[in-house]
């Protein structure tokens, strides 16, 4: 397999179902995509993005599959990349501006650790 194809990561498209988001897996593995439900969640507040931000990165943990032995680098960049588009494109699509702005923090967050 090439490496091209291995860097290629296709998302299921993020829908709402009513109030959900669905996160979606790379194509090299079997494609899978969870719903997350956020009716609960008022998003004009910090807990409530805070809550959906969760919820989103625990869903694409499982729509992107385990955790690859960190051994194996090309599988962990994988998973890495997998992880984090699932992220910014459910933010994305829920287009929220307490839950960008909180995703953003934690990745500067992250960067700078």
């Amino acid at each position: 397999m090439s490496s091209k194809m291995l860097m290629r990561v296709l998302f299921a498209g993020i829908a709402f179902a009513g109030a959900g988001v669905t996160v979606g897996a790379p194509q090299t593995q079997v494609a899978h995509s969870v719903i997350v439900g956020y009716s609960d969640l008022n998003l004009a507040h910090p807990e409530g993005a805070a809550a959906l931000y969760r919820r989103i990165k625990a869903a694409a943990r499982t729509a992107c599959g385990p955790s690859p032995d960190p051994r194996r680098v090309n599988e962990v960049r994988l998973y890495q990349s997998c992880y984090e588009q699932a992220i910014a494109e459910a933010i994305a699509q829920v287009d929220r501006p307490a839950l960008t702005a909180l995703a953003r923090s934690s990745a500067s967050q992250a960067d700078a650790g």
